[in-house]
């Protein structure tokens, strides 16, 4: 209970600083790392011999994998490396951009598999939300991609799904009448667009959020919309989310992007949904 109330970085960081050999222990210890995956929405755990029904938990998207949970003499933890593959917000990091930053954009086919008694919600990196409210505008760009390679990929979440998260961008000098005015910024952009000759790809997923957004201007084809989604091999995937803009479009899809959309809604917007 003390290393859960100090926190994962503290007992990372501080530990080691002061005793190497009880770092070990505790950098090694499956339970204490299962538990500060579940503690902040990283992963649900169950008994081993539980049924998996993803219908019964805010139909999230799971992974059960087949390796049995490790741990070695050479600091091998599964539940310690999943749980820095996926960083969370505000614990890890303060802002969800500085957590893009950090997390890893594993190929879609080559994802490390994780325990038999933890039920993952995904199985790639995934930036989790604790419950609150974001005021971010967050750009996300396309990786290099080349012929026959898959699209990075890269998932955004509520760490508790039944709870849920906003993320909200919109102007305050335009509201009140006065100062500069932010024009045509979405709430979340991802393009894989490129000025130089540069091919690139990107896989997102977005579940479980509010995504709110405010900016005025006359570019409602990709700047006046909650989420901008542009280019080739950029594939986004919105599961369970809903889609606001009080000033243009919830959503637009452009230039040869592709959109999947599964348990949400875009509702009263500006201009069409």
């Amino acid at each position: 209970q003390i290393f859960l109330y100090c926190g994962p970085r503290d007992v990372d960081e501080g530990i080691k600083l002061v005793n190497r050999r009880f770092y070990k222990s505790t950098s090694l210890s499956l339970v204490l790392w299962k538990e500060f995956c579940t503690l902040t929405g990283k992963s649900v755990i169950l008994d081993s011999n539980a049924a998996l029904d993803p219908t019964s938990m805010s139909n999230c998207v799971f992974e059960r994998a087949v390796a049995e949970p490790h741990s070695n003499k050479d600091g091998d933890n599964c539940f310690r490396q999943f749980y820095y593959r996926n960083p969370c917000v505000p614990i890890d990091f303060t802002t969800i951009t500085e957590a893009l930053k950090f997390c890893p954009r594993a190929p879609v086919q080559n994802v490390f598999p994780q325990s038999e008694v933890g039920v993952f919600y995904s199985n790639i990196s995934t930036v989790v939300l604790m419950p609150g409210v974001y005021h971010e505008r967050i750009r996300i760009e396309g990786e290099k991609w080349a012929v026959g390679g898959g699209a990075r990929a890269i998932a955004i979440r509520a760490a508790f799904p039944f709870i849920g998260a906003a993320i909200v961008h919109y102007d305050c000098a335009s509201r009140q009448g006065e100062g500069d005015f932010l024009q045509n910024e979405p709430c979340i952009s991802i393009s894989t667009v490129d000025a130089s000759d540069v091919e690139r790809a990107i896989a997102v997923r977005l579940s479980h959020l509010a995504i709110l957004h405010s900016t005025p201007g006359a570019d409602i084809w990709g700047g006046n919309t909650a989420v901008w989604v542009d280019g080739a091999r950029a594939q986004v995937t919105v599961d369970s989310c809903v889609l606001q803009s009080d000033t243009g479009r919830g959503i637009v899809v452009t230039n040869q992007a592709e959109l999947q959309m599964f348990r949400s809604s875009i509702a009263n917007c500006a201009a069409t949904g």
